[in-house]
Protein backbone atom coordinates (compact mmCIF):
# COMPACT_ATOMS: atom_id res chain seq x y z
CA UNK A 1 0.00 0.00 0.00
CA UNK A 2 3.09 2.16 1.09
CA UNK A 3 4.44 1.65 -2.55
CA UNK A 4 0.89 2.60 -4.45
CA UNK A 5 0.87 5.73 -2.54
CA UNK A 6 3.88 7.13 -3.16
CA UNK A 7 3.39 6.57 -6.72
CA UNK A 8 -0.04 8.05 -6.63
CA UNK A 9 1.61 11.61 -4.59
CA UNK A 10 4.13 11.65 -7.74
CA UNK A 11 1.61 11.65 -9.91
CA UNK A 12 -0.78 14.03 -7.88
CA UNK A 13 2.06 16.44 -6.99
CA UNK A 14 2.69 16.49 -11.06
CA UNK A 15 6.77 14.80 -9.83
CA UNK A 16 6.98 12.66 -12.98
CA UNK A 17 9.85 14.65 -14.38
CA UNK A 18 11.69 15.43 -11.40
CA UNK A 19 13.43 12.45 -12.21
CA UNK A 20 13.90 10.73 -15.70
CA UNK A 21 16.75 8.66 -15.05
CA UNK A 22 17.14 5.17 -13.48
CA UNK A 23 17.87 3.57 -10.88
CA UNK A 24 18.57 6.65 -9.01
CA UNK A 25 17.83 10.48 -9.71
CA UNK A 26 21.25 11.39 -11.27
CA UNK A 27 23.68 11.41 -8.59
CA UNK A 28 21.61 11.51 -6.28
CA UNK A 29 20.28 7.79 -4.13
CA UNK A 30 18.80 9.24 -1.16
CA UNK A 31 16.29 12.00 -0.83
CA UNK A 32 17.21 15.42 0.96
CA UNK A 33 15.95 16.67 3.92
CA UNK A 34 14.07 19.37 1.63
CA UNK A 35 12.46 16.95 0.07
CA UNK A 36 10.15 14.74 2.70
CA UNK A 37 7.77 17.74 2.86
CA UNK A 38 6.60 16.64 -0.42
CA UNK A 39 5.14 13.38 1.80
CA UNK A 40 2.46 16.06 2.96
CA UNK A 41 -0.69 14.23 0.56
CA UNK A 42 -2.65 17.70 1.93
CA UNK A 43 -0.33 20.31 0.14
CA UNK A 44 -1.55 22.55 -2.82
CA UNK A 45 0.60 22.15 -6.19
CA UNK A 46 0.22 24.77 -8.19
CA UNK A 47 2.67 23.45 -11.15
CA UNK A 48 4.63 20.55 -12.38
CA UNK A 49 7.94 20.06 -10.60
CA UNK A 50 11.27 20.80 -12.03
CA UNK A 51 13.76 18.08 -12.89
CA UNK A 52 15.63 17.75 -9.87
CA UNK A 53 13.38 19.21 -7.11
CA UNK A 54 13.84 17.85 -3.83
CA UNK A 55 10.27 16.86 -3.10
CA UNK A 56 9.62 15.23 -6.67
CA UNK A 57 12.98 13.24 -6.34
CA UNK A 58 12.15 12.39 -2.78
CA UNK A 59 8.76 10.70 -3.69
CA UNK A 60 10.30 8.80 -6.70
CA UNK A 61 13.07 7.15 -4.75
CA UNK A 62 10.94 6.44 -1.62
CA UNK A 63 8.76 5.06 -4.64
CA UNK A 64 11.44 3.07 -6.03
CA UNK A 65 12.91 1.83 -2.78
CA UNK A 66 9.46 0.58 -1.78
CA UNK A 67 8.73 -1.30 -4.81
CA UNK A 68 11.80 -3.37 -4.65
CA UNK A 69 11.19 -4.18 -1.19
CA UNK A 70 7.89 -5.36 -2.43
CA UNK A 71 8.98 -6.83 -5.23
CA UNK A 72 10.98 -8.81 -2.57
CA UNK A 73 9.07 -9.83 -0.04
CA UNK A 74 5.86 -10.46 -2.74
CA UNK A 75 8.25 -12.35 -4.64
CA UNK A 76 9.13 -14.23 -1.66
CA UNK A 77 5.57 -15.10 -0.64
CA UNK A 78 4.57 -16.12 -4.03
CA UNK A 79 7.44 -18.81 -4.70
CA UNK A 80 6.95 -20.54 -1.25
CA UNK A 81 2.71 -20.77 -2.41
CA UNK A 82 3.88 -21.74 -5.54
CA UNK A 83 4.87 -24.89 -3.14
CA UNK A 84 1.04 -25.70 -2.39
CA UNK A 85 -1.28 -27.45 -4.64
CA UNK A 86 -4.29 -25.04 -3.65
CA UNK A 87 -2.42 -21.71 -3.77
CA UNK A 88 0.05 -22.45 -7.09
CA UNK A 89 -2.69 -20.56 -9.80
CA UNK A 90 -2.69 -17.83 -7.33
CA UNK A 91 0.82 -17.52 -6.59
CA UNK A 92 1.22 -18.02 -10.74
CA UNK A 93 -0.91 -15.29 -11.59
CA UNK A 94 0.97 -12.50 -8.98
CA UNK A 95 4.29 -13.76 -9.97
CA UNK A 96 3.14 -12.54 -13.79
CA UNK A 97 1.73 -9.41 -12.29
CA UNK A 98 4.86 -8.74 -10.21
CA UNK A 99 7.00 -8.71 -13.39
CA UNK A 100 4.69 -6.58 -15.83
CA UNK A 101 4.69 -4.51 -12.98
CA UNK A 102 8.06 -4.07 -12.85
CA UNK A 103 8.77 -3.87 -16.51
CA UNK A 104 6.24 -1.44 -16.87
CA UNK A 105 7.61 0.82 -14.12
CA UNK A 106 10.92 0.82 -15.67
CA UNK A 107 9.65 1.54 -19.43
CA UNK A 108 7.65 4.18 -18.19
CA UNK A 109 10.54 6.18 -16.78
CA UNK A 110 12.75 4.81 -19.91
CA UNK A 111 10.09 6.33 -21.97
CA UNK A 112 9.81 9.80 -20.77
CA UNK A 113 6.64 8.73 -18.56
CA UNK A 114 4.42 8.25 -20.91
CA UNK A 115 0.66 8.55 -19.97
CA UNK A 116 -0.12 5.16 -21.43
CA UNK A 117 2.49 3.28 -19.74
CA UNK A 118 1.58 5.21 -16.77
CA UNK A 119 -1.73 4.17 -16.62
CA UNK A 120 -0.75 0.41 -17.36
CA UNK A 121 1.58 0.79 -14.11
CA UNK A 122 -1.36 2.25 -11.98
CA UNK A 123 -4.04 -1.05 -13.84
CA UNK A 124 -1.07 -2.99 -12.68
CA UNK A 125 -0.94 -2.05 -9.37
CA UNK A 126 -4.33 -2.24 -8.61
CA UNK A 127 -4.52 -5.60 -9.73
CA UNK A 128 -1.08 -6.71 -7.68
CA UNK A 129 -2.87 -5.51 -4.67
CA UNK A 130 -6.10 -7.72 -5.59
CA UNK A 131 -4.28 -10.72 -6.01
CA UNK A 132 -1.95 -10.55 -2.57
CA UNK A 133 -4.94 -9.65 -1.31
CA UNK A 134 -7.00 -12.74 -2.80
CA UNK A 135 -3.62 -15.01 -2.11
CA UNK A 136 -3.95 -13.93 1.54
CA UNK A 137 -7.63 -14.31 2.21
CA UNK A 138 -8.91 -17.21 0.24
CA UNK A 139 -7.64 -20.38 2.76
CA UNK A 140 -5.73 -23.00 0.72
CA UNK A 141 -7.92 -26.09 0.50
Amino acid sequence: MLTIALGALIGARYAATACPSLPGCGDVSWPAAAGWSALNPFATVAAATALGDDGGVALHLLHRYCALTTLLLLGIGSLQALMHGATRARAGLMLALLLVQFALGVLTVVSGFSLGLAVAHGACAAALLAATVQLLVRPAA
